[in-house]
């Protein structure tokens, strides 16, 4: 058990004592790939178009840019790793495509869902030359990752925070598992 952890137990009362609570901690983690520009028309959701006719065509009927989440395909897929360790494999990661309009109000709304610093979406997405047009984005997800986290105690004190260290891509299938899956992402001809 961590040391803090002993020292700060011993100070609280024990009901039950599971040396492994708090080991084991498990994240699916992502990178995204793209944007991928296609030169099609109108095949995406161009949010500054959507009016008041939107929302009632979707109120009516389900149907329309309203009744999309975004994500047009999803695809579970079997690493070379995962396929080299076991005589049954089973899919390791998941991609996830998104089709987006490129534009100021999608950079804010994949800021704030992906928690990503803005400036690296103002690199990859803006650009005049790519402004409002169509496009796609892959997430490249680890189904089953094998890095392991923990989270302890940072104190006696039940309003503090707990203390995590989620050890992302600390095992070496997880980086060649979504490594394999970058370039794939990239350089599959049938994808593209």
């Amino acid at each position: 058990m961590h040391c803090l952890n002993s020292r700060i137990m011993s100070q609280i009362e024990t009901i039950l004592n599971r040396p492994g609570v708090g080991s084991n901690l498990q994240d699916h983690i992502f990178n995204g790939v793209g944007p991928f520009v296609i030169d099609t028309p109108d095949s995406t959701i161009h949010l500054e178009k959507l009016g008041l006719k939107d929302v009632l065509e979707y109120k009516k009927n389900g149907r329309g840019p309203l009744g999309t989440s975004g994500t047009e395909a999803w695809a579970f897929i079997t690493s070379s790793y995962e396929k080299e360790k076991s005589p049954e494999p089973l899919p390791d990661l998941q991609w996830t495509v998104f089709g987006v309009a490129l534009s100021p109000s999608v950079i804010d709304i994949l800021e704030l869902a992906f928690n990503v610093p803005r400036v690296d979406f103002n690199t990859i997405l803006a650009g005049d030359e790519n402004e409002g047009k169509n496009s796609f984005l892959i997430l490249n997800t680890l189904v089953r990752p094998q890095s392991r986290g923990k989270i302890v105690l940072a104190g006696s004190d039940p309003n503090l925070y707990p203390l995590i260290y989620p050890e992302y891509l600390t095992h070496e299938d997880d980086v060649n598992a979504l490594v394999e899956g970058i370039q794939q992402n990239i350089f599959h001809p049938k994808l593209l």
